[in-house]
């Protein structure tokens, strides 16, 4: 049958560290992609642990309260960070703001640095009479990269 598990806050605070260089609380258990920390609570109807990021929980501890539709933003801009003086809500667009204004927003287009064209390319591959196939060729990328360009579907800001 398994053993009685301990409540939440009990688990919790044995999952950070405190950092005295930054003040954050680093998370030390799970993280999900994004570099948040996660903890299980409870179990879905399909027997799957439910998980949840370590900062929504560390709100509810500190100021009683479930932050429902709300983001739980940082303050200093790490994930893995759970301090209570660090995090603030905000809605989707207040976590978007926040993104842009501190640099932390994806570029979009050649300003993105991974992207393998610039704005001149996508000019020279729409007013080019040439096929596709031989643009994907020059430019070394798919042939169906080459058709959603000329359709405006990717990099429709050009």
């Amino acid at each position: 049958m398994g053993r009685p598990s301990m409540p939440v806050e009990e688990r919790f605070h044995d999952k950070y560290h405190k950092d005295k260089s930054n003040g954050c609380w680093i998370w030390d258990k799970a993280l999900d992609r994004q570099g948040y920390g996660t903890i299980s609570i409870g179990i879905l109807s399909n027997g799957t642990k439910r998980k949840v990021k370590a900062p929504r929980i560390m709100w509810e501890l500190y100021h009683g309260e479930n932050p429902g539709d709300m983001f739980v933003c940082h303050h200093c801009d790490n994930p893995s960070c759970v301090n209570p003086k660090h995090l603030f809500l905000g809605t989707h667009k207040d976590n978007q703001s926040d993104s842009v204004n501190k640099g932390r927003h994806r570029s979009i287009g050649g300003k993105n640095p991974k992207a393998k064209l610039k704005d001149s390319d996508i000019r020279v591959i729409r007013s080019s009479p040439l096929k596709y196939k031989f643009l994907a060729e020059i430019f070394g990328v798919s042939i169906s990269t080459i058709a959603r360009i000329r359709t405006n579907k990717l990099w429709r800001h050009v």
